[in-house]
């Protein structure tokens, strides 16, 4: 495209030089040109617009840019006979600038001068304002000449004055005839050049040169941020999904942030998500970039189907689950990813980095063990209920795996609790004694049989 832009460029150029008469072959020529190139900008506008369909398509400014040009060559080219038509054709020449909006250099470059033109309008008006000032005392001082016969003529004046370009001329052509110059035309014109060419125009200047320096930093920076965000996104396909939920204040705010995006992405209200409806929604949420999930995907973050229920569908607490996980491998590869980039810095954050690393892993292990301790003492909950716990400890069937299960329960050192013996653990759990059995991080029992 940025070819083609360029050919067109030259063209128009190639016109202007050769301005053909109407009517004649190289005026044909070009016109079916001009139609050519309309017709393809145009199928390269659409493209654009439905592959960043509308919101992203629309907050582009030089996407903007690109629609109005473009539509503008298909008006010129559909309704010749109306009136300025041959004016909106001479906008053709603006293709090229298209050109900058596809050129990352270019691009950061024009809009760094733009962002940087908002903070200089105060100082431009001021100096609107004292051109003003002066034109109007022009047009009373010297009314008789051309140059300020009107309010207009005398602000152009006075703009070409501020431009040094032949104000004495202009200064010296008020004195008449004698060309002596009168104290008040020289106070006017030197009071003028002093307020305005010697001091706002400079100033106005040096803010366009500070805010564009700011801007151009500023710009360099987020380009460097975005393709940092773009390489750590596509780790995993969720993770653009999960940056958004990373802004969390507490577990409840979390659990109502997964539960609100699981009624949106439920869309027939039926308290199961399945592929489709994950697939369809996930691509309508206004992510960047956008989450295409495929069928693999599905299958590893569903644990190839272990928290599907009947209907192939996830429920609440199943989503919950894929959620929070995801969430803790997406904060791992982000603090993976600053470990990195603060390392290669120098910075004294890549220590810390490094220990909220290993503090995460840390964490991990300890999840781990609370769950195989829950699997535990349920195990030996289900035992004693039903007075087999004592058989088990004493090994009277020392071949059924479940008196081995036992054996190496209370043995292990998984299994913190206050060291008492099997009669004790019995008495507990039927409420005899003054206090409950709990995991307890004080206490580790290598034998409980003998007390």
């Amino acid at each position: 495209v940025a070819l083609l832009i360029v050919v067109n460029f030259f063209l128009n150029a190639s016109e202007a030089q050769i301005r053909p008469e109407e009517g004649t072959q190289p005026a044909k020529t070009f016109e079916t040109l001009d139609v050519t190139f309309t017709a393809i900008f145009t199928f390269e506008l659409c493209v654009n617009m439905f592959t960043n369909w509308f919101k992203p398509f629309w907050d582009d400014g030089w996407n903007v840019f690109d629609f109005v040009v473009v539509s503008v060559s298909i008006l010129a080219l559909a309704v010749e006979a109306l009136p300025g038509m041959s004016v909106l054709r001479l906008l053709r020449a603006f293709r090229v600038l298209r050109l900058f909006g596809r050129m990352g250099a270019q691009r950061r470059l024009i809009n760094a001068i733009v962002l940087s033109l908002w903070p200089v309008a105060n100082a431009m008006l001021i100096v609107l304002l004292v051109m003003s000032i002066y034109a109007i005392l022009g047009v009373e001082f010297f009314s008789h000449d051309v140059l300020f016969s009107s309010f207009t003529q005398a602000i152009f004046t006075m703009f070409q004055t501020a431009t040094f370009e032949g104000w004495p001329i202009i200064a010296r052509g008020l004195t008449g005839d004698t060309g002596e110059v009168s104290v008040g035309t020289a106070m006017f014109f030197t009071s003028y050049i002093i307020i305005v060419s010697w001091t706002l125009l400079p100033v106005v200047v040096a803010l366009l040169l500070d805010n564009f320096s700011k801007v151009a930093a500023t710009e360099a920076a987020l380009q460097v941020k975005e393709m940092q965000v773009t390489q750590r996104l596509v780790s995993h396909v969720l993770d653009p999904l999960m940056s958004s939920l990373s802004r969390y204040n507490t577990s409840k705010d979390l659990s109502l942030r997964i539960k609100t995006l699981y009624e949106l992405l439920d869309a027939d209200d039926s308290n199961g998500l399945s592929y489709e409806e994950m697939h369809e929604g996930l691509k309508k949420l206004d992510l960047k970039p956008g989450i295409h999930l495929l069928v693999d995907d599905w299958d590893a973050i569903t644990q190839y189907g272990d928290l599907l229920n009947d209907n192939e569908e996830v429920g609440l607490e199943e989503f919950e689950r894929i959620v929070r996980r995801q969430l803790i491998d997406f904060l791992h590869r982000n603090n993976a990813s600053a470990l990195i980039a603060a390392g290669e810095a120098g910075s004294d954050l890549a220590a810390v980095f490094s220990s909220c690393n290993y503090l995460m892993m840390e964490l991990d292990e300890v999840k781990k063990e609370n769950s195989e301790m829950r699997d535990n003492l349920s195990f030996l909950v289900k035992y004693i209920t039903e007075g087999k716990f004592a058989e088990a400890l004493a090994g009277e069937d020392s071949s059924n795996d479940d008196s081995q299960m036992v054996e190496r329960t209370v043995s292990s050192s998984v299994v913190k609790m206050p060291n008492i013996g099997p009669d004790g653990i019995e008495a507990s759990l039927h409420g005899r004694m003054p206090y409950p059995i709990t995991p307890s991080s004080g206490y580790k029992v290598n034998s409980m049989a003998g007390g």
